[in-house]
């Protein structure tokens, strides 16, 4: 099992401290959840109903109607490998000629890292192809987009915080659809960058091209609820994608992903545009109050540390040596950061408020003072 940060009574067990004195900065959810009320009983009592609403709310957040929610896109992740493979085999055999022998995934070298579990985990349930992952910085070369049949994007990514403009992953998109390739856009982090994500409501360069619809069928969008909502315990996340896409998916998955309370808070929190609107600016000055305590000890000039700073508003990470030694020291006082998978780097979420902003604060100066 991979570790995405949380276990936060594991770290109060280990470090013997109680968990109302830890500052949990470890994961990329936002510290404010969604208000929830009072959910009736027969939410509890029934089986969860496709018909109950949450579509159309989902359709109208999104402005797509073609759509799946699913247990958190972390469902999504794992059961899409075998979709796409399947599909791309299938498509390749209907041809003349032998069927495709050689299939390319290309993933992020750094991102999250269940991605790339996944597919692994997929290679082996297809005996009879030859399929390999590749990996690529920042951006995928032109010599791999020439080459690939899946792309992997993770916008932004986690935890390098980097953007890919929508209309470059249209460019992308346009070019995999041409060889019958796939794009895959996991869009977790972002409801507070709209104007970044490919979906149509949030993208007018994507809406207006006309070629948008027909390409789309190579495309498949992820979104999470719980990182920008709060409600990452209601593991509840939607995938974008054609009917040809969801329905394989869908059957895979099987009935009742997403539990019935899950589905009633949702439809409240996706139609609640004011508060939608408050969390967003309330996030926003939280991201900067925490970019000028990272900065004050991360980025001064005469800072001994040589670190740099990325950030996904959620999260800022902070690439630097010894990283393993700085998630633990932090640990030590109380403060619990993510340690990312290639421990070359910390990330740190959101402090719930200015008290707990302080209390890193004072912890870094303290771990400064003393090195």
């Amino acid at each position: 099992m991979l570790n995405h940060g949380g276990k936060l009574r594991e770290y109060a067990a280990l470090y013997q401290r109680p968990l109302e004195e830890w500052v949990d900065l470890s994961t990329g959810v936002s510290p404010w959840t969604y208000p929830i009320g009072q959910i009736p009983t027969y939410v509890w009592n029934r089986l969860p109903e496709d018909d109950d609403g949450l579509m159309e709310v989902a359709q109208q957040y999104y402005g797509c109607e073609s759509l799946l929610p699913v247990a958190g896109s972390q469902a999504a992740i794992m059961a899409l490998p075998c979709v796409i493979l399947s599909s791309l085999i299938e498509s390749d055999c209907e041809g003349e000629g032998s069927c495709k022998k050689d299939i390319q995934i290309a993933l992020p070298q750094v991102g999250y890292k269940e991605h790339e579990q996944a597919w692994r985990k997929a290679l082996t349930q297809f005996p009879t192809v030859t399929i390999s992952l590749v990996f690529y910085p920042d951006e995928p070369s032109a010599e791999q987009l020439n080459s690939i049949d899946v792309l992997v994007v993770i916008n932004p990514n986690n935890p390098t915080g980097h953007y890919v403009s929508a209309n470059k992953l249209h460019l992308w998109q346009q070019a995999l659809a041409v060889r019958g390739g796939w794009l895959v856009v996991d869009e977790a982090f972002m409801d507070l960058t709209p104007a970044h994500s490919l979906l149509h409501s949030n993208n007018p360069a994507v809406r207006a091209n006309g070629a948008a619809e027909t390409l789309s069928e190579n495309r498949v969008v992820l979104r999470s609820i719980g990182k920008f909502f709060g409600l990452a315990g209601a593991r509840v996340g939607f995938v974008i994608a054609q009917p040809k896409v969801l329905a394989p998916l869908q059957a895979l998955l099987g009935p009742w992903t997403v539990a019935g309370p899950s589905r009633y808070i949702l439809q409240q929190a996706l139609a609640d545009t004011p508060w939608q609107q408050q969390t967003r600016e309330r996030i926003c000055a939280m991201a900067d109050k925490l970019h000028q305590v990272l900065s004050l000890h991360f980025s001064s000039k005469d800072n001994l540390v040589e670190a740099t700073m990325a950030s996904g508003i959620l999260f800022h990470t902070v690439q630097l040596p010894h990283a393993a030694w700085w998630h633990q020291t932090l640990a030590k006082q109380g403060v619990l950061v993510r340690l990312c998978d290639e421990k070359h780097a910390i990330r740190f979420g959101l402090p719930h408020n200015d008290a707990d902003l302080q209390r890193v604060n004072t912890v870094l100066t303290h771990i400064k003072d003393n090195q």
